[in-house]
């Protein structure tokens, strides 16, 4: 199912192609046939392709609010958390930037470590860009600082309002509002919402696949073994008259098999 993974490759994606220390195409020699020939012409062709997609991804993204989940707290987990996180023992300066009260909490220092909606005035970010190693956050001797690209981030996430959330695990589910049944997706509810998701860059949901190739997944699935040949046969067969009826059976017929689960 397509979920808000799929914006962060987006973002991912658009991140390797603008940063020239990364994108060693976009570093090629110029353009040209001299000292290069059909080669370099290649390469400039592939960076020039690449210089598109960096346009094409930040067009797509830009705008769209911060994820907090997807993008700011694997940033928080792999650089803050070791000193400022669950772990009283390890804990720093008694902050917690886990948890919204405490991050955005007055402290003695009568100054919240983030200031929502005030990025410039908030001490985390005055840390983060810092180039005093007394300072700076995360200090030199942790070995793991932030790319410009983190920073950013962190930048845009609190002038927006640093809004927190917790663990999807952790929020009551809400139904979602069901697009209309039109296209590829058909009626079924979550191929709706996959097909939403996946238009919003303008994407689709991909062709039906072939009963034979249907069977096999459902094998795969159940029992982690490919079907014979006779049970791709008689599945196809029963697929003709009624697909989904072709389906359930098959389904219910693995799952009383007693290789089901092994």
């Amino acid at each position: 199912m397509a979920s808000h993974g799929s914006t962060v490759e987006m973002r991912l994606l658009r991140q390797r192609y603008q940063d020239p220390a990364r994108n060693h195409l976009a570093a090629s020699r110029p353009c040209g046939r001299a000292s290069g020939g059909t080669a370099n012409s290649g390469r400039c062709t592939a960076a020039t392709c690449y210089g598109i997609l960096a346009v094409l991804w930040s067009g797509l993204v830009q705008g769209e609010e911060i994820d907090f989940q997807g993008e700011i707290r694997p940033i928080l987990v792999e650089h803050c958390l070791q000193c400022h996180g669950p772990d009283s023992a390890a804990r720093e300066s008694d902050l917690r930037l886990d948890l919204e009260s405490s991050a955005i909490g007055r402290r003695d220092s009568g100054t919240p470590a983030i200031r929502p909606g005030d990025a410039a005035g908030s001490p985390l970010m005055r840390r983060v860009r810092s180039q005093d190693p007394d300072f700076m956050m995360p200090p030199p001797t942790h070995n793991k600082p932030l790319s410009e690209r983190q920073i950013e981030l962190l930048e845009r996430w609190i002038q927006e309002g640093a809004p927190f959330e917790s663990h999807w695990a952790f929020r009551a589910p809400q139904r979602a509002e069901l697009p209309p049944a039109a296209g590829v997706a058909g009626a079924h509810p979550v191929d709706r919402l996959v097909a939403r998701r996946l238009n919003e860059p303008g994407w689709s949901l991909a062709t039906a696949a072939p009963e034979a190739v249907l069977c096999r997944r459902i094998h795969l699935d159940l029992v982690g073994l490919p079907p014979s040949p006779q049970e791709v046969e008689v599945f196809c067969q029963n697929a003709e008259t009624g697909l989904s009826a072709a389906v359930q059976q098959r389904v219910n017929e693995l799952l009383a098999s007693p290789h089901y689960g092994e």
